[in-house]
């Protein structure tokens, strides 16, 4: 993993990859209206344009422990929520590579605990195969109360 600035993962194998940008960075605190995150693809050090609305965004959530729950989607895999919309067919529709997991305007926070641990995924196609692009982060909320325990330990 490669750190680039305050605000921003990239995450590579071999020369291909998933890099992150946090605008408003990765923690929600009281006055923060925003917190989303943009996703671009590279391949050999290059940005890959075509790439906008090829995004699957998942939260961990070991309630989805069944191919048959609602929430699952063979991309993200057991233990993945799918965040995108299903169109009218009850297929899950790729969506923009910028994601907004809080938005005090429209009422959006799916921040629900302390730390939260997404993951975003790109299948793009190379020829007449795919070639897959994954990557985990975390979110958290400051805003949620949290108990701290000292121990001595002699």
């Amino acid at each position: 993993m490669e750190l680039y600035g305050a605000n921003s993962i990239s995450e590579t194998v071999g020369s291909a990859g998933i890099g992150l940008y946090f605008p408003n960075g990765n923690t929600y605190k009281t006055g923060v209206m925003q917190l989303s995150v943009n996703a671009k693809v590279y391949e050999k050090s290059k940005l890959m344009a075509d790439d906008a609305n090829n995004f699957y965004w998942f939260k961990k959530d070991l309630s989805v422990n069944s191919v048959s729950d609602l929430k699952y989607c063979d991309i993200g895999g057991l233990g993945w929520s799918c965040l995108n919309t299903k169109d009218s067919g009850g297929n899950w529709v790729a969506a923009a590579n910028s994601f907004s997991f809080v938005d005090v305007a429209k009422n959006i926070n799916i921040l629900n605990s302390r730390e939260n641990e997404f993951k975003v995924v790109s299948n793009r196609q190379v020829g007449t195969s795919f070639v897959r692009y994954e990557k985990t982060f975390e979110l958290f909320n400051a805003t949620i109360d949290f108990d701290v325990i000292l121990e001595r330990i002699t």
